[in-house]
């Protein structure tokens, strides 16, 4: 296995670990306001949308590593667009329910609280991913940001 999957795959597993905090989060503060019980994690129907996050975690971690191991910089750019996938859900509820904000509003709240986690996850392993991209540089005067000026 190349160096560049190994950079991948554990850019993946950074961004499931982070992502899967997201909903975990969302579940013990809901708990704590006596909203949820406990039994809502194993929750068959809940599942699906709980593994949501994660998903969108690890492809973000992928994409930033990748990013990161390539360029041996951190952008921000790369690793926003996947969050923004999350604004799919509030936006179909709002097409569905227009009229009940309740509905609507709810799904805006719960992307608001689980998005910045698909973010994170994306982000930490771009800097996994420069840090193997240091590891691997060639040796001598090494400057990852372009000579501007």
């Amino acid at each position: 296995m190349t160096d560049r999957w190994k950079t991948r795959i554990g850019g993946a597993f950074i961004g499931f670990v982070v992502g899967l905090l997201g909903p975990i989060v969302l579940v013990v503060g809901c708990v704590r306001d006596d909203r949820m019980e406990w039994s809502i994690l194993f929750d068959p129907e809940m599942i699906a949308y709980f593994s949501v996050v994660p998903l969108l975690g690890t492809i973000n971690g992928s994409v930033g590593a990748r990013d990161g191991r390539r360029l041996g910089v951190s952008r921000q750019w790369p690793v926003v667009l996947v969050p923004l996938l999350l604004l799919i859900y509030p936006i179909v509820m709002y097409q569905l329910f227009s009229n009940n904000s309740k509905t609507w509003g709810e799904s805006v709240l719960i992307v608001a609280i689980v998005g910045p986690f698909v973010w994170v996850a994306g982000r930490m392993a771009q800097q996994y991913g420069v840090r193997r991209y240091r590891r691997n540089a060639p040796t001598g005067n090494f400057n990852p940001q372009p000579n501007v000026g």
